[in-house]
């Protein structure tokens, strides 16, 4: 399943409460831009130039301003908790459910090296990881919209000091994809690191008298501590790639935001450029910086995300790759389905059972094995 495929299936399930979240946290940071404008009008007023607007229309827009940004933030938190919750709830049942669906005690394959402590690994952290870039996505479109509003109004004002500050997204985008194939080498290691020390704790809990008849407790330890070590380094490089990311965004934001201000100041001198302007440009940097680095770092996740879907499929070993996102209920606002009661009678007693014609094929063939051997049973009548 695609990347791409299962972030618009994902959407298309909850396309109602994306799409308000997306509105209120747009809300939010255009009142940020807004109130740029209205900064801009103040400091006309104070210049006396003329067709500014009065002092108290001014600061009633700032106050109004304020209430809808307010609002917008807060519903978008609101909002984001449920979709959270949601997103986790649907993952975790459509997972479950191919996993109890298939017959016998041992529902996982070892050709996918999907064990307990793998299985264990990919709930806690790649569901929280694809649930991360989702909620991000709404967040970067309330930017990309903040910023096209503030890129036209900055346009009109100076075209010099507009590109002055889009030029590092260039930058940004260029550096990103030439990492984006070892963001994904590292991220699957950490991963799988992780999954093999959750693995083993699971299997000392689980055999604690087997270890202590054995006489097994330093050679227990010390493999411990190896694959310790073997999840630290994994967690390093895939976080030190992550933060490099980082810090390229940030830092040529800030060299972008740094010459922004140095034209402007010379624009300023030459009596091309207000304060007015410059009140403007400065509440517009903030949303243009945040879309640069969210940019970088949402290219880096998209990457990231991969592998996790990658796994969750894994565990679920269905052969169709969309029932990852299977839209259905999770009843965690809706009242539970009734469980009906069905009472049993005297013809319900089972007496005798009879067999006829049982056959039984291994799903995996093991290494050095024949076909009669994974056969199993065939045609078994009692």
């Amino acid at each position: 399943m695609k990347t791409s495929s299962y972030f618009i299936q994902l959407q298309r399930w909850q396309w109602k409460r994306a799409l308000l979240q997306t509105t209120a946290i747009s809300a939010f940071y255009l009142s940020l831009t807004i109130s740029g404008v209205l900064a801009q009008g103040y400091f006309d007023y104070l210049a006396g130039v003329p067709g500014s607007l009065a002092l108290n229309t001014v600061v009633l827009l700032f106050l109004l301003n304020a209430a809808v940004g307010s609002i917008g933030l807060g519903l978008a938190n609101y909002l984001g908790v449920s979709y959270r919750a949601h997103h986790k709830a649907l993952h975790f049942k459509n997972m479950l459910t191919q996993i109890l669906r298939k017959p016998g005690a041992r529902p996982f394959s070892s050709k996918d090296n999907v064990t307990p402590g793998v299985a264990l690994n990919i709930f806690r952290d790649d569901v929280e990881a694809t649930m991360d870039w989702t909620v991000q996505l709404q967040d970067l479109i309330g930017l990309f919209a903040t910023t096209l509003l503030a890129f036209v109004m900055m346009l009109r004002v100076s075209v010099t000091i507009t590109l002055g500050v889009f030029v590092p997204l260039v930058v940004i985008i260029f550096v990103t994809e030439r990492l984006s194939q070892r963001i994904d080498s590292y991220r699957k290691d950490h991963r799988e690191a992780t999954g093999s020390v959750t693995e083993l704790i699971s299997e000392i809990f689980g055999a604690v008298q087997t270890i202590q008849i054995a006489n097994a407790e330093p050679a227990i330890i010390e493999e411990l501590h190896r694959r310790n070590e073997l999840r630290r380094q994994a967690a390093i490089r895939d976080r030190v790639l992550t933060r490099l990311i980082d810090v390229i965004s940030g830092n040529t934001v800030t060299i972008g935001v740094a010459l922004t201000l140095l034209i402007a100041a010379r624009a300023i001198q030459a009596g091309t450029f207000t304060i007015g302007d410059f009140a403007l440009f400065a509440a517009s940097i903030w949303p243009v910086s945040e879309l640069l680095r969210s940019v970088g770092a949402m290219m880096a996740g998209y990457k990231q995300a991969t592998v996790s879907i990658t796994r969750m499929q894994s565990v679920m070993q269905t052969g169709q790759d969309d029932q990852l996102v299977a839209p259905g209920a999770v009843y965690l606002q809706e009242a539970l389905p009734p469980i009906p009661f069905v009472e049993k009678s005297a013809q319900d007693r089972l007496d005798t059972l009879t067999v006829e014609h049982l056959s039984y094929q291994y799903d995996e063939l093991s290494e050095g094995s024949e076909d009669r051997v994974r056969q199993g049973i065939s045609d078994i009548s009692f």
